[in-house]
């Protein structure tokens, strides 16, 4: 079973590239790797995914994208191996 580090979590109104994501104008792949500039290779490891019961997931290069268009945000969480 993996486990799951948040890396980050933005909403539209504090970052333009999630803003730009959500208006439908980058990949998911784009995506993933804006956010994947957070990923120092450190946090707290938990068992689930930071993903709300309403978000969209996306798995990329070992990582789960969450998102959200009703509520504006976008977050990533690496997966670790199992």
């Amino acid at each position: 079973m993996s486990t799951y580090t948040p890396i980050v979590f933005l909403h539209d109104y504090e970052d333009e590239t999630v803003a730009d994501y959500l208006a439908g104008k980058l990949t998911d792949g784009e995506m993933v790797d804006y956010l994947a500039q957070w990923d120092y290779g450190d946090g707290e490891e938990q068992a689930e995914q930071s993903a709300g019961t309403a978000d969209q997931t996306v798995e990329k290069d070992g990582y789960v994208l969450s998102f959200n268009f009703g509520l504006g945000y976008a977050g990533l969480d690496r997966i670790n191996a199992e």
